[in-house]
């Protein structure tokens, strides 16, 4: 608790939210923890998962009675990426998703 009141101190204290994001990137590293961290996107890790665990369960949205298997949400994830690419986003720029959370049906 400390150390996030620390962190939400320097960020008022830094002159701009760059400055503090690479700072606390630093900080992760720098003392994060004893094991290392991995060098994984999100979409890395999630593709590692569903190679491993295809058939196990990976979502379950019960008032929607929805559920995914790993390689089922691998595979939504992808199509998400590919509709994206075709919309002209490429690497690096910057995405919003605003959405209640529920997985969509």
């Amino acid at each position: 608790m400390k150390q996030r009141q620390n962190h939400a101190h320097n960020f008022h204290e830094s002159r701009n939210f760059r400055e503090f994001a690479e700072q606390i990137s630093t900080e992760s590293y720098a003392r994060g923890p004893a094991t290392p961290l991995l060098e994984l996107t999100i979409g890395d890790l999630l593709e590692r998962t569903a190679d491993r665990f295809p058939d196990r369960l990976a979502v379950a949205s019960r008032h929607q009675e929805k559920r995914l298997t790993w390689a089922e949400l691998s595979a939504a994830a992808d199509r998400v990426a590919r509709g994206l690419w075709a919309l002209g986003i490429r690497r690096g720029d910057r995405v919003a998703c605003g959405r209640p959370t529920a997985s969509s049906g």
